[in-house]
């Protein structure tokens, strides 16, 4: 009787695949198909439902693997996400991570089992934001990722979609490469950043914050210092210390250990948009930076007397 309650609670159980496809995946056959590919893990498993999420620089993959599910696996339960962010932000990943989580878990119970396969190629953002976003799940998750793909089939995936280059859908900027400050600011805040360990630099509004990390990104290129800036404003508040602290992932028995964006390499930092930050963790990153041997700037539209490091005002 007990073996047989087992046995119905298992078949009652539902496994979902969520899956970002990797370049391999559409050409995917026999034995040459890729370690941890989607169609190889639908293929060896039964998946009751599969994910597949067109992030930025693999929209095209989606395409071409819901074409290959429905002549492979034309009965199988296939649901896509082309979710609108311009670029691999910690904003909008996270939150659509979380957005497609909370729609396709809905119907789960804790005894259901979610798998979650990453490109092999898979940036920190990415498996970031995902991560975070899985944590608080009450179900069991499985993080895979998939072999790189072979040459060949990279080659034949552009030969084949030739005219489909419209995943290169990442907004630029024509400007990008411009400063937008006068020589004047440019002086002051070059001059301001050799003589101060520690600063926050006033802007006059975001854009002109930008236009002054644009311009110390230049500006250590050109010297060859370790420098990294960080975008206080695109960190999403409710996992903002995970993501500048870091973190540690259990999935399946398996353990990330994640450096934070502040912990990661002990290099210069600028950290624009400080004023989207709290209070409370604007204390700690800059108590936390000033007993270190880091060279740092906050970039902030607001002149803050909370913080414990001199508010420089950029010149007009």
């Amino acid at each position: 009787m007990e073996k047989t309650v087992s046995m119905r609670n298992r078949c009652l159980m539902k496994r979902i695949l969520f899956a970002i496809p990797d370049g391999s995946d559409p050409f995917a056959a026999g034995d040459e198909c890729n370690e941890g590919s989607v169609l190889r893990l639908v293929r060896e498993r039964s998946f009751d439902r599969i994910v597949l999420l067109g992030l930025p620089g693999y929209r095209l993959n989606v395409t071409l693997t819901e074409r290959a599910f429905a002549v492979r696996f034309p009965k199988k339960a296939v649901q896509s996400y082309m979710p609108d962010i311009p670029s691999l932000s910690y904003k909008g990943l996270f939150n659509n991570f979380k957005k497609v989580l909370e729609v396709e878990t809905s119907d789960l119970q804790t005894k259901d089992h979610l798998t979650f396969l990453l490109p092999s190629a898979a940036e920190d953002p990415i498996l970031d934001c995902l991560l975070l976003s899985v944590l608080s799940l009450p179900q069991k998750v499985e993080m895979c990722q998939a072999e790189p793909p072979t040459d060949a089939w990279v080659q034949q995936a552009f030969q084949t979609e030739a005219d489909a280059f419209e995943w290169h859908d990442s907004a630029t900027d024509k400007d990008e490469d411009k400063t937008f400050l006068s020589s004047e600011q440019l002086d002051f805040l070059y001059r301001t950043w050799d003589q101060n360990k520690a600063f926050c630099m006033k802007t006059r509004d975001t854009a002109q914050a930008k236009a002054v990390s644009r311009a110390m990104n230049l500006y250590s290129s050109t010297s060859g210092s370790s420098y990294r800036d960080v975008d206080c404003a695109d960190i999403p508040e409710n996992v903002s210390n995970e993501l500048l602290w870091g973190y540690k992932a259990n999935t399946d028995g398996k353990t990330f250990v994640r450096d934070g964006l502040l912990t990661k390499q002990n290099a210069d930092l600028s950290l624009s948009g400080f004023d989207a930050l709290s209070e409370a963790l604007k204390s700690n990153i800059t108590a936390f930076l000033s007993k270190s041997d880091r060279h740092f700037m906050a970039v902030s539209t607001v002149k803050d007397e909370f913080l414990q490091i001199p508010t420089l005002a950029l010149p007009n």
